[in-house]
């Protein structure tokens, strides 16, 4: 089983600043400056080692949110198909009921169906 590309990469990202705040502690530095240097380096290191990484797992973003929108929009066009539905049964009933010679003509054609 292939693991998710985006866990793959924080994992490594936060691989390389432990690695990081690992060399900071045994360069002397602490509390606060420890970790600003360690994030600053980790970054760094971040941007030139974990290139293809990082494109994996924007694409694996990528591809989710494309997805994600797809399901959106099928799910907006079958809400419109109903309420599209609703209005057009409303609009029969609102002109029945305007018009009362078309209700009793709607009402017989009703009864000879049944």
């Amino acid at each position: 089983m292939k693991a998710p590309a985006l866990a793959v990469y924080t994992l490594k990202r936060l691989l390389v600043f432990g690695v990081a705040l690992a060399v900071c502690y045994a360069l002397g530095l602490r509390d606060l400056w420890m970790l600003v240097v360690a994030l600053l380096a980790s970054g760094a290191v971040s941007l030139l080692l974990l290139n293809k990484d990082r494109d994996n797992a924007s694409t694996a973003v990528f591809a989710w949110s494309k997805r994600f929108n797809q399901r959106v929009n099928s799910a907006a066009a079958r809400e419109d198909a109903i309420l599209d539905a609703i209005e057009s049964t409303k609009g029969d009933d609102a002109s029945l009921a305007s018009d009362p010679g078309k209700a009793q003509d709607s009402n017989r054609e009703g009864q000879r169906k049944n």
